[in-house]
């Protein structure tokens, strides 16, 4: 971009030279004469207007503009390099940057020269910059140079600066910036004596594994290194002292270190936060060519996995390694977990024999734990959540992928679902106490039970390598977009501080609190019978509780399901749902109820006396054979009511006394169990009084 007077000039790579007037609102194009439209640079001298032209199929160097961009004309005398890169005009100077180095027109353009004198040879000049009686030069691999005699002489200034392609020098008032391909931004101060990064955030950054160690993040970005953050992501730091030109694959840490898993350099370790880091490769078989993609603490040891499908140990204090495992090149080691004396490994590449992988002898014999997975592409994370064991596969037929859940150490897997659909996508496990997120998609608050869908507003589209998160935030690392965080609040806008479920007098009573509520329409009480399935899908809904909107403050609910009758075992579980729609479910409890009578009675009639009508109540605790007869004072049958088998439960049998005359009445019930173990008789006395 150049600017002259009110004009907007834009050069674009293939497209040439559009004018602006109007502050950017309309464009048009101005490229009559300009034979090559891979524009590189513009720079504005007075009335004139130079562009640098480069590729393409047309004839490239220099093009000379006087009539706002109406025409052009080709100004190559004496440039015997016309790939330009770059263009600047410093006093009545115009300087080009070229693929040989930097040329000089004194003449605007009629006349070029070479002046190198100082740059290395064979240097690309890809950015040029004219301040304060100063040439800058940035350059395609020897960082910037400089030159105060009109480029007849030049020095380096890379004080701080990495070895780095320089795309573009600027000055900001007395600050100089340099703009790198792949390293971030630059600043200085001091004309360019010496150089600190000025990158204050890793916004187009891939972000391949994050740790978070007390109130520091780290993020490893790959070939650009690992990035500090100690302000919650505000800003990062690039960290640089010792840290060799590799590929960062993974991080972890353990007794007071931070590990770095690398694709030619073995494993890192910093012991001071960072700042500085050395190679912990003792004991490794090939740390120069083999790639550490996965590193989990272990106690006071340390585990490492690599692509080559080998699984190294060490303790922390010694970093030493030792290998215990290897499956050799076809199967990767994509992450393992610990839970008790058991060491997990998730391996990919099996083709049939990767899958989960199991230890309790510290790798002298790994087990191959597969039962309820499909037939296997890979496994690529796996996670302890509580007592369960959670693992992120791919299948090779529809439905296979997804996430798994193991509560037996592994013996056996089930595969998890939302509303009936499989959880699938390329997310990371992230785990903390009993909650796991499935990258920014689902989580869960009960050990990977159940889960809950989350939000991805801000971050439709984009794929999430990586997440940590703390009490208050998440953390989630892309690819290609840097770091995102977000509240768990906003994930997580009802949070519930209790949730019971009790049995009363012929009722099931469930109960809740709520310590926050953001956006809360209500609440949906949902029951499953049980069937031997902690996850079952058959729920009926049985009422609905209006929530508090958004409060600070404990709210509770509770709400009495009413099942006379209601014996054996029932799931409970909330369903909380948003203003806009959104829904997700607490955990799931489960309760075994009996309502039934637990032993044969016979009431009081009632009422007593009566004229001409009264109930009789009677109990039984089994499906029963029931005889109720109506005797008189003599012991003579006066009316036989029924004979019947009933089912066990409370009854009760209207009894009409018309016809009959005043007086004391017996009445007497007999029953047996229909099994034939259990007999009941019973006699009470009731006054018919007309």
């Amino acid at each position: 971009l150049a600017l002259q007077g009110n004009n907007i000039y834009a050069g674009i790579f293939g497209n040439g030279i559009y004018l602006s007037t109007d502050n950017g609102t309309s464009w048009s194009d101005v490229n009559n004469g300009l034979t090559n439209k891979y524009v590189s640079s513009i720079a504005v001298k007075g009335n004139n207007i130079f562009v640098g032209a480069g590729l393409g199929n047309g004839e490239s160097g220099v093009f000379l503009s006087g009539n706002n961009g109406a025409n052009w004309t080709k100004i190559n005398n004496g440039l015997t390099d016309t790939l330009v890169s770059a263009i600047t005009v410093s006093d009545d100077n115009v300087f080009a940057g070229t693929a040989s180095g930097t040329f000089i027109s004194t003449d605007n353009g009629s006349d070029w020269s070479l002046v190198k004198n100082g740059l290395p040879v064979n240097t690309y000049v890809r950015s040029l910059n004219g301040s304060q009686d100063r040439i800058y030069a940035g350059t395609d691999k020897d960082g910037i140079y400089f030159s105060t005699d009109d480029g007849l002489s030049w020095a380096s200034l890379n004080n701080g600066l990495p070895v780095s392609n320089i795309l573009t020098v600027a000055n900001n008032g007395n600050n100089l910036l340099a703009g790198t391909n792949g390293d971030g931004v630059y600043q200085s101060t001091d004309n360019g004596a010496s150089w600190v990064e000025s990158s204050s955030g890793i916004i187009n950054t891939s972000i391949n594994s994050m740790l978070l160690s007390g109130n520091n993040i780290f993020s490893a970005a790959g070939n650009e290194g690992i990035y500090l953050s100690s302000n919650d992501g505000t800003s990062w730091s690039h960290l640089k002292n010792g840290m060799p030109d590799t590929y960062i694959y993974t991080l972890a840490s353990g007794a007071n270190n931070i590990f770095a898993g690398t694709s030619s350099s073995g494993i890192i370790v910093s012991t001071n936060n960072g700042l500085g880091w050395t190679t912990a490769n003792t004991g490794l078989s090939s740390p120069n060519s083999e790639n550490f993609i996965s590193l989990t603490p272990f106690g006071d040891n340390l585990l490492a996995g690599t692509y080559e499908g080998r699984v190294y140990i060490t303790d922390n204090n010694k970093i030493s390694w030792n290998c215990i495992g290897d499956f050799g090149a076809a199967r990767s080691i994509n992450a393992m977990a610990i839970s008790g004396s058991y060491i997990f490994a998730a391996i990919g590449q099996g083709n049939g024999s990767g899958g989960v992988w199991r230890t309790s002898d510290y790798g002298t014999n790994w087990i191959q734990m597969n039962s309820g997975l499909f037939a296997l592409n890979d496994v690529y994370d796996i996670a302890v959540c509580g007592n369960n064991i959670i693992a992120r596969v791919t299948g090779d037929g529809a439905g296979e992928s997804g996430i798994f859940i193991s509560s037996d150490n592994c013996n056996s897997w089930k595969q998890i679902k939302y509303n009936g659909v499989s959880l699938t996508g390329e997310s990371p496990l992230s785990v903390s106490g009993n909650e796991i997120f499935f990258g920014t998609s689902y989580y869960s608050t009960d050990n990977g039970v159940t889960w809950n869908t989350i939000s991805v507003d801000g971050m439709s589209g984009l794929t999430v390598n990586a997440m940590v998160f703390n009490s208050d935030k998440v953390f989630a690392g892309t690819n290609g977009q840097g770091v995102w965080t977000r509240l768990q609040s906003d994930v997580l806008p009802v949070e519930l501080s209790a949730f019971t479920v009790s049995v009363k007098t012929n009722s099931i009573v469930i109960n809740w609190k709520t310590a926050t509520e953001l956006n809360n329409f209500g609440f949906e009480v949902e029951r499953a019978d049980y069937n031997n399935n902690s996850a079952a899908t058959d729920w009926e809904s049985l009422a609905f509780i209006k929530g508090a909107g958004s409060s600070n403050s404990t709210k509770e609910y509770d709400y009495s399901d009413i099942k006379t009758n209601g014996n054996g075992k029932f799931l409970y579980r909330l369903k909380q749902i948003d203003n806009n729609g959104k829904v997700k479910y607490s955990n799931v409890i489960e309760i075994s109820v009996h309502f039934g009578p637990q032993t044969y009675s016979l009431e009081n009639n009632f009422p007593n006396p009566f004229n001409p009508s009264t109930v009789i109540k009677y109990s039984l605790p089994f499906d029963s054979n029931v005889k109720l007869t109506i005797y008189n004072t003599l012991g003579m049958t006066v009316k036989e009511l029924f004979t019947e088998v009933q089912p066990a439960g409370t009854h009760e049998y209207n009894f009409n006394a018309n016809g009959l005359s005043s007086g004391v009445y017996l009445y007497t019930i007999q029953a047996s169990s229909t099994s034939g173990t259990q007999k009941f008789q019973s006699t009470k006395k009731m006054i018919l009084m007309k």
